[in-house]
């Protein structure tokens, strides 16, 4: 059976270690701490969300077919995918909404 998946909603731990000496990195570390619930959930979701955006288009760049568009076919094509990510992102953001409504 599988095992159940993370709770979007749990709080972010504390590093064991320090690993920047930088005070903006640390006053950010605290900023994200203190987030509890839905907001924990809209950072893992925008977080998600960058990260498969730039790994995507990433990919599209350096696919065989890239090369074969023109300008404006290139431009139509990354404004195809970004829309059907911020829409996959954004059905996400309402799920976890709703699932903490409840």
């Amino acid at each position: 059976m599988p095992s159940k998946p993370p709770s979007p909603f749990k709080p972010i731990k504390q590093r064991k270690t320090i690993v920047s000496e930088h005070p903006k990195t640390h006053l950010n570390r605290e900023t994200l701490s203190t987030k509890r619930g839905l907001e924990v959930s809209e950072h893992r979701d925008k977080a998600a969300f960058r990260t498969r955006k730039s790994r995507t288009l990433n990919k599209l760049s350096h696919s065989v077919e890239w090369g074969s568009y023109n300008r404006m076919e290139q431009a139509e094509k990354v404004k195809q995918l970004v829309e059907q990510l911020e829409a996959e992102h954004e059905a996400k953001r309402r799920e976890h909404e709703l699932e903490w409504i409840r």
